[in-house]
């Protein structure tokens, strides 16, 4: 090992050399995915699909489960949960259930499914206040799939999962029949839209920046949504680097913050499917704060 100010060093960015990192499929990840394997708060796990090596995780022993780096590093909070294995609205902490016209909120034991489909005017959602009105960092993480959807129609939210941050409804739209087939690209903002920070608060997905997106139609996809007062970003199917997101104005029937999944919008068709999520907040780092909002020791 080289030496460094004639020091050989023994960690880097608080990590000590040498430290091992398990690889896996995700669903055989130690602790959570296989419970025969144990899982250390620190520890670190490497998504591995045949040869191929996607994104690194370290275990959080708050959390409960792997999370990316920057929010391992950023002393997460966990909110709220959708394991699948219950409903939400039996969650310890419990979300709230809206449906109409046929929509329903149901479990089958492993996964949670918001039908908002078949009919243009069913509505199935569910939505959690956070209560954090503004300068908070979330993420979301989880495993969704979109089953059934149609043409989009209104404010195109009738599949999606998102979340209020200071008036903004950050998310990623499912199935919306789009350019990029299994994700929106539709840009709207939630108040003060010609005004910045709102009018930078976003990415749109575009046709032909991300050829290989999983299809979330076709099969369940991992799903990583980060967002603050500035904007948002996801990762899709342990991408290694973000592919970016936007909002829509917030969620009507709720208020200005909450988490929501779901067919939100009656005048679309949607199906969500969710198990393994979770929910929460975190602080970030100086690795990753002078990219986003809190620049300059703000906040």
């Amino acid at each position: 090992m080289p030496k460094v100010n004639g020091l050989t060093p023994s960690k880097i960015n608080t990590i000590s050399l040498g430290t091992a990192v398990s690889t896996g499929e995700w669903a055989d990840r130690p602790g959570t995915g296989d419970v025969q394997l144990a899982a250390n708060d620190g520890d670190f796990f490497r998504v591995k699909v045949g040869t191929e090596l996607y994104a690194t995780y370290r275990y959080s022993s708050t959390i409960g489960d792997w999370v990316r780096p920057e929010i391992y590093e950023g002393s997460p909070s966990l909110k709220t949960r959708i394991r699948g294995s219950v409903l939400p609205s039996a969650e310890d902490n419990a979300w709230t259930h809206v449906t109409a016209n046929g929509g329903t909120v149901t479990t089958d034991g492993t996964k949670v499914t918001f039908n908002g489909g078949s009919t243009a005017n069913k509505t199935a959602y569910a939505y959690f206040n956070h209560g954090h009105s503004s300068h908070k960092f979330h993420f979301i993480q989880g495993l969704v799939q979109c089953t059934e959807a149609g043409t989009p129609a209104s404010i195109r939210i009738g599949r999606v999962i998102g979340m209020d941050v200071n008036g903004k409804f950050l998310n990623v739209a499912l199935r919306t029949d789009d350019l990029t087939a299994s994700f929106h690209n539709y840009s709207r903002y939630g108040k003060n839209q010609n005004n910045w920070p709102y009018t930078q608060a976003g990415t749109n997905l575009v046709s032909g920046s991300s050829p290989n997106l999983a299809d979330c139609s076709t099969k369940e996809i991992f799903l990583e949504l980060y967002g603050n007062d500035s904007g948002s970003w996801c990762y899709i199917s342990h991408s290694v680097t973000p592919i970016m997101a936007v909002m829509h104005s917030r969620v009507g029937n709720t208020s200005n913050t909450n988490y929501a999944v779901g067919d939100i919008d009656g005048g679309e068709i949607g199906t969500v499917t969710l198990r393994e999520s979770f929910w929460g907040t975190y602080t970030p780092t100086a690795n990753t704060a002078s990219a986003l909002f809190q620049y300059f020791g703000g906040t």
